[in-house]
């Protein structure tokens, strides 16, 4: 698989003649994928405002990494050389007009580590809503964000993430939809506009 890293900020130029002339050549895939598209679009709802989130993990390879006896065969041994960080982050276009905090609408986040770990159910009640470590390996890390009561999202959003240690780490998205009008009262409440 070909990867490459990009900044957040990255903007991708897209070849407008080029994809006409895929689309060109596989007229009816790309008329089906429209079809498939609009019959799983949700209805539009004026009344709310769709929030992005981020989700992943920071990396850094550390120099001086910290050597002990492995849990599962005592005669290997293991080196901690990853320090990371697993995090749920709110995402801010430079079009927003007001600040929001991931605090304004997360009552709590909480991260499921590797049951190797001493304690392997953190809950982070406050932002920022990350965790640190340092570790050898990777694992999944199934999260669960819980969201205020006043937010009127009553269902929790479940995600996994296995942790990356290529690079920096990864960073994905995903979105919320939130009633407008209360989204508007915890800006003003919290006292966030510009």
């Amino acid at each position: 698989m070909c990867r490459r890293e990009y900044q957040q900020s990255f903007i991708p130029v897209i070849n407008h003649e080029l994809a006409a002339a895929i689309e060109n050549q596989n007229k009816q895939k790309f008329q089906d994928r429209r079809q498939e598209l609009i019959k799983v679009e949700l209805p539009k709802d004026n009344n709310k405002i769709q929030i992005k989130f981020s989700f992943g993990n920071e990396h850094i390879m550390l120099q001086n990494s910290e050597r002990f006896k492995s849990e599962y065969n005592a005669n290997e041994i293991v080196e901690n050389k990853h320090k990371w960080k697993v995090f749920i982050r709110i995402v801010r276009s430079r079009e927003d007009k007001a600040i929001l905090k991931a605090s304004q609408f997360i009552e709590k986040v909480v991260f499921t580590l590797d049951p190797s770990f001493i304690e392997d159910e953190i809950e982070i009640k406050k932002e920022p809503f990350e965790l640190s470590k340092i570790g050898w390996g990777t694992f999944d890390i199934p999260i669960e964000i819980f969201f205020k009561k006043e937010t009127g999202k009553t269902d929790t959003v479940s995600l996994n993430h296995l942790l990356n240690f290529d690079g920096n780490g990864e960073t994905k998205y995903f979105t919320v939809a939130f009633d407008k009008l209360k989204v508007k009262k915890l800006s003003e409440k919290k006292k966030v506009f510009h």
